[in-house]
């Protein structure tokens, strides 16, 4: 079976190509800042970050909503040799509502709908957690909800390649604890059905997760990892194996440890995911090896408030190995992100990405991406 990046439309830059999607990048910061400094000076009233009224609160609802547009334009990497294609535009909508319910410390609900202009309206979680880790460290959460592996943090607009191949949201049961600083929890979830089994998905797959969290006025540290039973159960493995029409011949246990650092204005995150052996799929009646999967990243971001406006700007760099149809080799990339009135979000991204060798199904070329973003958060 052929290594080719599902949807892979990117060629080779030239210099001028590249300059103006760099200068599209300034461009955008600049508008960025010039617009919340106008906003900051049309009103005086401090940018608190708070919600509007939550009529409910007092009978334990909540409710949260954001609405995000992005517009994003791509140059790079493409397996075609037609250079009219260099350059691709996109743009997408993306509504998420969230409620939430808590009659009693010990009980809460939380429901997440989303809808975007790909999919139709969707639950995207919807689970109950019973416990009170104030009072005693044990709890319990069941429902559809993204599993504890890895750490899902960033201040950059796309994700990170970690979170790409680690990120696994489905139908679980989580058993934890938590108790001064310390946290640990096992889950079982609705797994990938591997070839031979019965149709459908079930109850059989295993993981657990484990680390500390120290919180102490302006400092904050936290250190985890995590192992699963299947690492081809991330959402971008199970998007990928059911458009290519392949079935996991075996499962393949996966890992991740963390470590996050904020101090003060400043952010530290360094994460990594790994297979911890060959992920192998079976193609019609041919076993084909998609090697060990693994990725890492690193980010560094820096929030200050400028004339009650919060400013964060954000820097990352990642590598991946034995995933050329998912993710590019490498990736580095920065961001400015302002809230300049309340609910409001403005930010942009820009991200170059080397592709794989053509000797491990890529092209061996760079693209270029710049993405901005709108977003309202109540």
């Amino acid at each position: 079976m052929p290594f080719n990046r599902i949807g892979k439309h990117r060629q080779s830059l030239n210099f001028n190509e590249f300059l103006t999607m760099r200068n599209n990048f300034l461009i955008a910061v600049l508008f960025i800042i010039l617009f919340s400094g106008s906003l900051a000076v049309a009103g005086d009233e401090e940018n608190d970050g708070g919600g509007f009224p939550q009529p409910f609160e007092e009978y334990g609802i909540g409710f949260h909503a954001s609405l995000e547009f992005e517009y994003r334009t791509e140059e790079g990497f493409d397996d075609t040799d037609d250079a009219s294609s260099s350059t691709t535009n996109s743009d997408s909508a993306t509504l998420d509502l969230e409620f939430g319910y808590q009659p009693c410390d010990w009980f809460k609900g939380n429901l997440l709908i989303t809808w975007d202009d790909q999919t139709p309206l969707e639950i995207d979680e919807g689970f109950v957690t019973v416990g009170d880790t104030e009072t005693f460290p044990l709890f319990l959460t069941a429902g559809k909800l993204t599993l504890p592996f890895g750490l899902l943090e960033t201040s950059m607009i796309s994700d990170p390649l970690t979170q790409e191949i680690g990120e696994i949201k489905t139908y679980a049961g989580v058993l934890g604890v938590e108790w001064q600083g310390l946290y640990a929890s096992t889950f079982i979830y609705d797994g990938s059905t591997i070839d031979g089994d019965d149709d459908g998905r079930d109850l059989k797959v295993f993981g657990a997760g484990a680390g500390y969290l120290y919180q102490e006025d302006d400092v904050v540290f936290m250190v985890g990892g995590g192992w699963v039973e299947n690492i081809a159960d991330a959402d971008s493995f199970s998007e990928f194996l059911d458009e290519e029409n392949l079935h996991l011949k075996d499962r393949s246990p996966g890992a991740v440890v963390y470590s996050l650092l904020e101090y003060g204005p400043l952010t530290l995150i360094a994460e990594y995911v790994a297979a911890l052996e060959h992920i192998e799929v079976i193609d019609e009646d041919d076993t084909v090896d998609l090697g060990r999967s693994e990725a890492w990243n690193t980010e560094i971001s820096f929030s200050h408030e400028i004339k009650n406006i919060e400013v964060t700007a954000a820097l990352t760099y990642g590598q991946s190995d034995s995933l050329g149809d998912l993710l590019p080799k490498k990736r580095l990339g920065g961001g400015v992100t302002v809230f300049p009135r309340p609910y409001l979000k403005l930010a942009v991204e820009y991200l170059r990405e080397y592709d794989y060798s053509d000797s491990k199904g890529g092209t061996g070329d760079e693209a270029d991406i710049v993405t901005f973003q709108l977003g309202f958060e109540y």
